[in-house]
């Protein structure tokens, strides 16, 4: 999980939840993200949720809760798409399997009180992936 403040003044944080990979699995998407991007600011992870919330430690509590009981699963990533022309953004697509469902469905639910700001990460438009590149132009 990340934090990153909006604004000086703002009383919301913005948190991201990261599903992270075994090292072969990174290494080959790093691979991909060096040849689009040159190199990347961060590892290459599978964003679960991206949501904004006022109450640290609530937030803290739930994702507890949200990670209790999960291990390590295989995950297999299907196929490359992207998001909305305005965005531009470049990303792998997981199969979305039984597990990974789960814990996606769980994460609404646990957090279902947390502010979904932009409408880009409404339900009807969100999933997770693993950004590859933004803002490419086409």
């Amino acid at each position: 999980m990340t934090e990153h403040k909006e604004g000086k003044n703002s009383l919301r944080t913005r948190y991201s939840i990261y599903l992270t990979f075994d090292a072969h699995t990174e290494h080959s998407i790093e691979h991909v993200r060096k040849s689009l991007i040159g190199v990347p600011s961060m590892a290459p992870h599978l964003t679960l949720l991206v949501f904004d919330d006022t109450d640290r430690k609530g937030v803290l509590e739930k994702f507890e809760r949200l990670i209790s009981g999960f291990e390590a699963f295989p995950l297999k990533l299907e196929k490359v798409n992207s998001f909305s022309a305005k965005r531009n953004v470049l990303y792998i697509e997981p199969l979305f399997s039984h597990i990974l469902q789960s814990m996606y469905v769980r994460s609404l639910e646990i957090f279902a009180t947390s502010v979904i700001v932009h409408r880009y990460r409404a339900m009807a438009h969100w999933h997770p992936h693993v950004t590859l590149a933004k803002h490419m132009s086409p």
